[in-house]
């Protein structure tokens, strides 16, 4: 069975339209190479997580850690890739974003990309200073506050290690 892979996208000129133009192939190709058709292929998964456990010397216990990597396994590989975009306004210097489904613990990674400023932003208000991640969220807070009138606009990637 041929694996259908997404054409990559046209580019634009466009920073920011191009890079979310990306960040959607990435996603669809993974999607298409990884998840449906390509390299990993369901009677691999099954042969992979029958080998876990010798059936002789198989517990309750045994079988449900089996269970729960192959669940945690699963659940990585579908919650491999996600982005949007956050703005930090005024006198905030901090933004949490809620993460939809939750990741299954915080060995992600984070990527921000400044797309749009509003005002004139106080320096280093574009500077990531610290991220604080949690399962269901994360926090970045940058170096300093945009200031009163002022926003900074980012697009974000979280990506997990495979």
């Amino acid at each position: 069975m041929a694996v259908a892979i997404p054409h990559p996208p046209r580019l634009t000129g466009s920073l920011k339209d191009d890079l979310a133009a990306f960040a959607t192939w990435l996603q669809d190709f993974y999607k298409a190479a990884i998840i449906e058709n390509g390299l990993v292929k369901e009677s691999e998964l099954a042969g992979a997580i029958a080998d876990q456990v010798d059936p002789v010397d198989a517990t309750a216990a045994t079988a449900q850690a089996t269970a729960n990597e192959a669940l945690l396994g699963v659940g990585l590989l579908k919650d491999g890739i996600k982005a949007g975009s956050l703005t930090i306004s005024d006198t905030d210097s901090n933004k949490t974003v809620n993460l939809s489904p939750n990741q299954a613990d915080t060995n992600y990674f984070l990527t921000f990309t400044r797309t749009a400023v509003s005002g004139t932003p106080a320096a280093d208000s574009d500077e990531v200073a610290s991220v604080t991640k949690n399962a269901g969220s994360f926090t970045v807070t940058m170096k300093a506050a945009p200031g009163a009138g002022n926003s900074v606009t980012f697009d974000w990637t979280l990506q997990r290690s495979f």
